[in-house]
């Protein structure tokens, strides 16, 4: 098994897990390759130059990175593959400093604060205990939300309130980010290979997005968490009739969820695209 999107604890506020803890899991796991996609920065490819640390895991490492770009409005994700660690260094230095979750309970606090409720979220929280509590507050003050609120309604806190440009939580601080072309165009120039991430993650816009990205990206995330079997026979479909590469990975950030890198089986034979 193989498996090309993994989070460590460089991923601010999402990811639990060590760089060296998460070797040592892919090592019991007998994985051939892996990549660590961290968001926005690949601080997890410093520590890799540590003996002690590299020595954990045989197989072969990708570099890798999850860059976030504006689409229309709204953000998406572009995962970035094989680049020259250097180039990416540089180019990361000229992007927009990234969102922390001190960022994102700032944020939501001024919201609650606006709504008159006074309950305040700890900005050393991690981004799933943000979303936990902020649904509970929300659900125990509905008589002081908007009218489009329907908290019974809610599957996603992020992707419905923070990241949703209609949404009253919406997290203005994301319209710094470049353009989703740019964030391409930066891992070119970085020698790297540009994949669309999770596709159906986007909804209704998907479509859209990958019609218009398509002879942008060099690759689409077939494999992952969010997609069924027909759904993933649809992209590899699609990658292969437009001649570009198929990647695949569980999106794990070291937590026990759906998100388990065994959970999400993806061909080893991908690796001979890299």
């Amino acid at each position: 098994m193989i498996d090309l999107h993994l989070h460590t604890t460089y991923s601010d506020g999402d990811g639990v897990i060590s760089v060296e803890d998460l070797l040592k899991e892919c090592e019991k796991l007998n994985f051939a390759a892996i990549s660590i996609t961290d968001h926005d920065n690949i601080g997890a490819y410093k520590e890799l130059n540590i003996p002690n640390i590299r020595k954990n895991f045989s197989g072969k490492i990708i570099p890798g990175i999850e860059l976030t770009g504006m689409f229309q409005g709204e953000p998406i994700h572009i995962l970035g593959y094989n680049f020259d660690i250097k180039e990416m260094e540089k180019f990361l230095e000229t992007l927009p400093k990234p969102i922390t979750m001190q960022d994102v309970s700032f944020s939501v606090n001024n919201k609650l604060k606006e709504l008159k409720i006074y309950q305040n979220i700890n900005e050393n929280i991690t981004l799933e205990n943000l979303e936990k509590e902020l649904l509970n507050i929300i659900i125990n003050n509905k008589d002081k939300l908007p009218n489009k609120i329907n908290p019974l309604s809610i599957k996603s806190v992020w992707n419905e309130l923070l990241i949703n440009k209609k949404s009253f939580f919406y997290l203005d601080l994301i319209d710094k980010h470049l353009k989703c072309e740019d964030i391409i165009d930066g891992i070119h120039k970085s020698n790297g290979k540009a994949i669309l991430a999770h596709p159906y993650v986007y909804g209704e816009n998907k479509d859209k997005i990958i019609e218009s990205l398509i002879y942008k990206i060099d690759g689409i995330e077939c494999y992952h968490y969010s997609v069924n079997d027909e759904q993933t026979r649809k992209l590899v479909k699609l990658c292969i009739s437009n001649n570009l590469i198929v990647t695949g990975g569980s999106d794990w950030h070291g937590k026990p969820n759906k998100r388990n890198p065994v959970n999400v089986q993806v061909p080893d034979n991908l690796i001979n695209q890299f």
